[in-house]
């Protein structure tokens, strides 16, 4: 059984955690520049017509994410495939139809580009519709009568970025402050939006911490996937295993999942979660994949199916 934390997920890891400040500081630039779009007339208008936080220009936002990620992503998933592309893929013992040629990992593949596009794509409309929840937080407060309509325009353009739990915890934040009784307006606000900063900075490190790594995982089966096309990988004795981190901490989605055995291009199930193509599977996950080789009458085919 493979074991996790050899040379290739150790490799993996490197370059993805060597990009998180990178994509942290791309959502938190997309975050500002949206909120100095965002005027509180946009908002206050929004909120007198009763319409969905979707009619703000969310598009300047995700074209800011989209413009900085999108040349992230291809740069991880490259130097991924590049990095890995001798670790697994030449383990087999004769690669097939491969003779006089070496196998080298093509960045300029229509379909990595274009998995590339639809990843950071992807992503994108990911955190903006979470980020869309948190304002709707907001007006479900001024709903109950919590806020003017000022007070909303103001509230939902000062939490831009965050999730929905985070909006609430904002104002949770808030109405303790004003609940003391000992601090002025301004004190409030400052203190408050020390508190939406401290939790803007965080979702920005949890966002860029998972996804950096999601997208080093798809480069490598992207590099999987042109090995197979090119006759380096031999899909009838090979099978992806999932491998959990062999410690206390591995949570209950993942325990589960250790050592099964899928397809290519076939998902994983956790029983008690979703399914997924590779790692990671949910925030902070430590799982990795690895490449099984055998005999084709060997690999259970059953199991590959049991999806």
């Amino acid at each position: 059984m493979p074991r996790r934390g050899g040379r290739q997920f150790q490799s993996i890891h490197r370059i993805a955690d060597r990009r998180i400040p990178e994509m942290a500081r791309g959502f938190l630039k997309a975050v500002d520049e949206f909120r100095d779009e965002l005027s509180l007339d946009a908002v206050r208008d929004l909120i007198e017509r009763n319409l969905d936080p979707v009619a703000l220009p969310f598009s300047l936002f995700d074209d800011a994410l989209l413009d900085d990620w999108r040349p992230l992503v291809f740069e991880i998933q490259e130097k991924v495939a590049e990095r890995t592309a001798d670790f697994d893929v030449q383990k087999q013992d004769k690669p097939i139809d491969t003779v006089g040629t070496e196998f080298g990992f093509d960045e300029a593949d229509p379909r990595a580009i274009r998995n590339a596009e639809t990843f950071a794509a992807n992503l994108v409309a990911e955190v903006s519709a979470n980020t869309k929840m948190g304002i709707r937080a907001i007006i479900a407060e001024g709903q109950r009568g919590r806020l003017t309509v000022d007070e909303m325009a103001r509230r939902i353009r000062e939490i831009v970025g965050l999730t929905e739990r985070e909006s609430k915890s904002v104002e949770a934040f808030r109405r303790g402050l004003e609940a003391r009784g000992d601090l002025n307006p301004r004190q409030i606000e400052e203190r408050t939006q020390r508190f939406y900063r401290r939790k803007l900075n965080q979702r920005a490190r949890r966002i860029a911490r998972n996804e950096t790594l999601n997208a080093a995982q798809s480069g490598r089966q992207e590099l999987w996937r042109q090995a197979r096309d090119k006759g380096f990988l031999d899909t009838r004795r090979t099978v992806r295993v999932w491998i959990v981190a062999p410690d206390e901490r591995v949570c209950p989605i993942c325990a589960p999942m250790q050592g099964q055995k899928r397809g290519l291009e076939e998902q994983f199930q956790s029983p008690v979660g979703p399914a997924a193509l590779h790692p990671p599977i949910h925030i902070q996950c430590r799982c990795d994949v690895r490449l099984e080789f055998g005999d084709p009458a060997t690999i259970n085919q059953d199991e590959l199916l049991r999806i």
